[in-house]
């Protein structure tokens, strides 16, 4: 059985060379388990187009939409307005304090998603009111209350990924995830991206929805038969250890402790970034202080294909994060699917991809330069088996296996 249209909603995909670059992998399966894939992105990062499959079209109706006033969309929907807003007050004392404190905010952030069901809601009249039909909201953010409502006007089926940034109040500082109530009660299905996530949102909501609330892991293309037939048979011996990281040069990914790190390190060693940010300068600067021994290539932004030839002709000793939020990251998933162990912070869903004596070694959070130095040294030096961590790739993350569980999975529950 075959999905009708699957309408999927991103922020920017398939627009530009950055946003949601772990979607390429899933969106060829996808498309190949409905009629017809519809693509609406919320904005366009440049105009550059990735790769799509033959049947799959991308609506820009949000990016070119006609902006209608604020005061105009809050007349015309204040009935609606009022509920969402009185759910979310009494969904518990704290949300009570923080709506009401927060009035002009969350006001404006609901009023916002009501023109975009306001603009969205002729689209859906005319061509995609079938019970064939899956809305699928990539973030349980963007867009997600907004197609709650279109669900309920044209009885639709919804579903919705939850990842991170998305999720977690903590990494909102603490605030509450928006109308998190409403949006749980009104989707059909809920796919977290760990087991961590999944248990989250499980305890910020009730029996009911803890039912509709499932673990889906993203996944990324397999390298075992590249591994077992030529990766580690190539002359690829390292003259000394070679260690990567990759993400965004923002505070909250603290990479920056990975130079302090190396500034203490007396060994050769050569250490390679992928990703770029705001603190490059920052981190370019303590670089210039490395002794001679350390070697150092902040690679900046660069597409996936480009990382993953990088890994396939390098022989990469350790992959480093020192991230103090993630969900489950995709970057990892890559690592390991070359059979590249991790040292990584104990947060969030990381333990369900670093498992310490098979695919890396978990560092407490609050580690300083000294100790990750020494957790580097660790790592390095611990015997950690390739094939050990390809087969732990091939259970866990292969994209084909975990993106046809995921379809399988929605046609069981909602056909």
């Amino acid at each position: 059985m075959k999905i009708g249209k699957l309408i999927l909603y991103t922020i920017s995909f398939p627009y530009g060379e950055k946003s949601e670059a772990f979607l390429e992998n899933e969106i060829e399966i996808l498309s190949k388990n409905c009629d017809k894939l519809i693509i609406i992105p919320l904005k366009k990062e440049s105009n550059y187009l990735r790769k799509i499959p033959k049947n799959v079209e991308v609506n820009n109706i949000i990016i070119n939409r006609e902006v209608y006033s604020g005061k105009k969309i809050l007349l015309r929907y204040l009935i609606t307005f009022l509920k969402i807003y009185f759910l979310s007050l009494f969904e518990s004392k704290k949300n009570f304090n923080f709506y009401i404190k927060n009035l002009r905010k969350y006001s404006s952030i609901l009023i916002g998603e009501l023109e975009l069901f306001h603009h969205l809601k002729n689209e859906f009249g005319n061509k995609y009111n079938s019970k064939k039909n899956i809305i699928y909201n990539y973030w349980f953010d963007q867009f997600l209350l907004s197609n709650c409502l279109l669900k309920k006007k044209y009885n639709l089926k919804l579903i919705t990924r939850a990842h991170g940034f998305d999720l977690y109040d903590e990494r909102n500082n603490n605030k509450p995830a928006n109308f998190r109530k409403f949006k749980t009660n009104n989707c059909d299905l809920i796919f977290c991206v760990s087991n961590h996530g999944n248990n989250y949102l499980k305890s910020k909501t009730n029996k009911k929805n803890c039912q509709k609330i499932f673990t889906s892991y993203l996944g990324v293309n397999s390298n075992f038969n590249l591994q077992l037939d030529s990766y580690f048979n190539l002359n690829k011996k390292n003259k000394y250890p070679l260690i990567i990281s990759i993400g965004s040069l923002i505070p909250l990914k603290r990479t920056d402790l990975i130079a302090k790190a190396l500034l203490l390190y007396e060994e050769k060693i050569k250490w390679v970034h992928f990703g770029d940010g705001l603190e490059r300068k920052k981190i370019e600067s303590i670089c210039n202080t490395f002794n001679p021994n350390i070697n150092y290539e902040l690679k900046g932004h660069v597409s996936n294909k480009i990382l993953t030839d990088y890994l396939k002709e390098n022989k990469v000793d350790l992959l480093v994060s020192t991230s103090e939020f993630e969900g489950l990251p995709v970057s990892m998933m890559e690592a390991i699917s070359f059979g590249i162990p991790i040292l990584a912070c104990d947060v969030y869903g990381v333990k369900e991809i670093v498992v310490p004596e098979k695919t890396g070694i978990l560092m407490n959070k609050n580690i300083n330069p000294l100790e990750l130095k020494n957790y580097i040294e660790l790592a390095l030096k611990r015997n950690f088996k390739a094939n050990s961590i390809l087969n732990f790739f091939e259970k866990n993350f292969n994209n084909k296996t975990n993106y046809e569980r995921f379809i399988n999975k929605i046609l069981k529950e909602l056909f």
